[in-house]
Parts: structure tokens; sequence; C-alpha cells
């Protein structure tokens, strides 16, 4: 038994040695410009920050036109961010997407949500670094469960696991957070009018990079109305 625990824990140590992490927060708020039955608009803006590094900033705009057939969506849109590197080089990029996306009622106030996207980033540099550009897939599943409900009132508390996968060849030059698995944990309020209030916490596991596993800590807000 202690041989097993000392094996634990140097197992343990040797990962924290090797992992190096970063700790952030996001702020999003997005609305529908366009919201028909079958056929929405949205448009977003974000902001993400590293908190032990003020040098890594990031801002992004982003619109996404979902059609919807049956429990089926088609995505379609494009997403622009503007990335603060002090330490390496700061970049905009460009990244149209395209996906499908299947809603499965599992049981009352339950419905588990699949998203596949494909991504085209595009990266421009501020300096004389080559543009490059590359491909990547990206698979989430999400459950959104409603953990209260009043009818009367029209409102809502609702709880959002995901997992959300990224599938790559390349990094791009200046990318140190490249995303390889997402765990995402979200606590959302759903007012009369529909507007929704999320707070939540992620976890990012990204893309091993030079001799560190990188893996972030992030704490979400976000407001749709």
């Amino acid at each position: 038994m202690k041989k097993s625990i000392a094996l634990l824990l140097l197992i343990s140590v040797n990962f924290f040695a090797q992992a190096q992490e970063d700790f952030f927060y996001e702020m999003k708020v997005s609305t529908n410009l366009v919201e028909k039955e079958s056929f929405y608009l949205e448009v977003n803006t974000n902001w993400k920050h590293v908190y032990n590094e003020v040098g890594w900033r990031r801002l992004g705009v982003a619109g996404m036109a979902t059609k919807k057939i049956n429990n089926w969506s088609l995505y379609g849109g494009l997403s622009t961010f503007y990335t603060f590197n002090k330490d390496i080089v700061n970049y905009l990029e460009i990244r149209p997407r395209i996906g499908l996306g299947l809603t499965t009622p599992i049981v009352d106030r339950l419905t588990l949500n699949q998203r596949l996207l494909g991504e085209w980033r595009n990266h421009f540099y501020s300096k004389e670094n080559k543009n490059r550009s590359y491909t990547r897939s990206r698979y989430r599943v999400l459950l959104n469960y409603t953990i209260a409900e009043n009818k009367e009132k029209q409102t809502a508390w609702k709880v959002k696991p995901s997992i959300e996968w990224y599938f790559t060849k390349n990094v791009a030059y200046g990318e140190r957070f490249a995303e390889s698995r997402r765990y995402t944990l979200m606590l959302s309020r759903e007012f009369k009018n529909k507007d929704e209030l999320s707070i939540g916490y992620r976890y990012e596991d990204f893309i091993k990079l030079l001799e560190q596993n990188k893996i972030g800590h992030l704490v979400l807000l976000e407001y749709s109305f």
C-alpha cells in the first residue's frame, strides 16, 4: 500500500513538473440579429485575457447563421480575432467556418447537443512574419439540463456541461494557446425576456509546445440578449 501511494505521488509530482498552468478569464456578449422559427443569425464579441501574464490578450467579433431542419442544424459563419502578444508577435486571425449539429431529447428537461465544425484559420502578422493558413475540425458534446423552471414568470436555471475535441496537424506561429480539448461547466439564468446570463469554468488542454504540456483554467462570463 505504501509503495502504491509513493508511486502515485511520484507520478503526480512528475506531471505537474512537466505541465504549465495558465489562468484566464473570458467575457462574451451575443445577440440575434435575425430570429425566426427555423433560422437565426447570431453576432457576438468576446475578450480573453491571461491572469498570470499581462502581455497576452485577445479580442474577437463573430457571426454565425443557423438553419434548423427538424433536430438538425446547419451552420455557417465568420470569426475575427486580434491577439496582443508582446513576447512574440501580434496577429489578426480571420476564421470562416461551416458545421453540422444534432439536438437529441433524452428525458424531460434534458437534451444532448452535438456539433461538428470545420474551420479555415488565416493568420496575418503585424511584423515581417509569413502569413499562415490551415484547417481545423472540432467536435463538441453538450448536455443542456433545466434544473429549475418557473413557467408563470417564464424564468429558468440551466446547467450545461460539455466536452469539445480539436483536430489539427498544424499550429500557427505565435499561437501559444492552441486547444486540444475543452471541458466546460456553465450555469445559466434565463429571464422572462429570454435574455440569458451565464457563468462557468473551463479546463483547457493545449497542444504540446516545446517541452511542456500546457493546461488552462478559465472563468467565463456570458450574456445573450
